[in-house]
């Protein structure tokens, strides 16, 4: 119970982000992009697929690293952990198939050609995206991801990867260690919303169900490794 409620309360300090950006009327405007670095771009893609996977291996090679594990407690977590990331990604895809929310930068295109974008073929969308008054890295990037807005899969991504990490640091009272995953995960979240793929809504959804991933496999993964203990004794 009280891993849950620690990372309950990790959730909730996550939360205050999208909970700000919610309530103080901040609204996504295609105007403000050209001020905008490639930097969110290369921040955001940590969490996409392939990239992903190498940002998982890199933060499981600094736990073991950084908490001295073994192999075999790092093979342990490494699955635990594999197990919440792709058990979220499913949940996310029957989520974004029921709800059908459309992207911000979606609702823009909508706007401005007065068209249904989902509705239209692929050569079709990337005309739209490709008329749209934005920087050309960003172009690439809307035109990877048309799929639909709620939840925000690489929220869920980067706050179950970093809830997992912070809560095996802290621990160990690796505390600046804990502090980086929580400043990347925040600005992943950030990302989302500079970038014109995600509503508030959608960052605050992938929140709230991506504790429950993680305190599993936490779970799991700790109680394997006390067995391990006892067996090497």
């Amino acid at each position: 119970m009280r891993l849950a409620l620690n990372l309950f309360a990790l959730s909730l300090g996550l939360a205050l982000l999208p909970a700000v950006v919610l309530f103080s009327g901040w609204h996504w405007q295609v105007a403000a992009m050209a001020d905008q670095a490639p930097a969110w771009l290369w921040l955001t893609l940590s969490g996409s697929f392939p990239m992903a996977i190498m940002t998982s291996l890199l933060v499981l090679a600094w736990l073991k690293w950084r908490l001295g594990w073994s192999w075999r407690t790092t093979g342990l977590h490494g699955l635990c952990l594999a197990c919440a990331l792709v058990a979220g990604q499913g949940v996310k895809g029957v989520l974004k198939h029921s709800f059908q929310e459309p992207r911000p930068y979606v609702q823009y295109l909508d706007q401005q050609h007065q068209g249904q974008f989902y509705h239209l073929d692929s050569l079709a969308q990337e005309r739209l995206i490709d008329a749209a008054p934005i920087p050309g890295w960003l172009k690439g990037h809307w035109r990877a991801e048309r799929g639909y807005s709620l939840p925000s899969g690489h929220t869920q991504f980067a706050v179950t990867l970093a809830l997992f990490a912070i809560v095996l640091f802290w621990r160990a009272r690796a505390w600046l260690s804990g502090a980086l995953m929580l400043a990347w995960a925040l600005a992943m979240m950030a990302s989302r919303l500079v970038l014109g793929m995600h509503w508030p809504l959608d960052l605050l959804l992938s929140l709230s169900f991506s504790w429950l991933l993680v305190w599993p496999a936490l779970a799991v993964s700790q109680s394997g490794r006390q067995l391990g203990k006892i067996s090497d004794q």
